[in-house]
């Protein structure tokens, strides 16, 4: 096929892109996300209340239910250390470190939908 002097060729080849460290992830775990962090961050499945939410493909941090006091943080990360931090970004990245013990670590987090 030729259009105004060049030449156009078909192909039905796919360019080859390549996925995120969390897209390859979520082929297989369509439930898990990738960050840095803190080593000291807790995920276990130990928080009552709590459920473990993805904010924007970007982080994991806990939602808290059944809050009395309604000024306190709905939205916390936890600290194996220090127990609960109460900012969605706490020891995400060293300039959010809650103290002097803050070592960054890649985490792999498996969240509910």
């Amino acid at each position: 096929m030729k259009e105004s002097g060049f030449m156009i060729e078909k192909t039905t080849e796919t360019p080859e892109v390549q996925a995120t460290p969390n897209e390859e992830l979520a082929g297989e775990h369509p439930s898990i996300i990738r960050f840095r962090g803190c080593k000291h961050l807790d995920y276990g499945d130990n928080f009552t209340n709590c459920t473990k939410e993805n904010f924007s493909g970007i982080l994991v941090a806990w939602m808290r239910h059944d809050i009395r006091n309604l000024e306190a943080p709905k939205v916390v990360q936890f600290c194996k250390l220090r127990g609960r931090l109460n900012q969605l970004a706490a020891c995400i990245g060293k300039c959010n470190a809650q103290c002097a013990l803050y070592d960054e670590v890649e985490h792999a987090i498996e969240y509910e939908k």
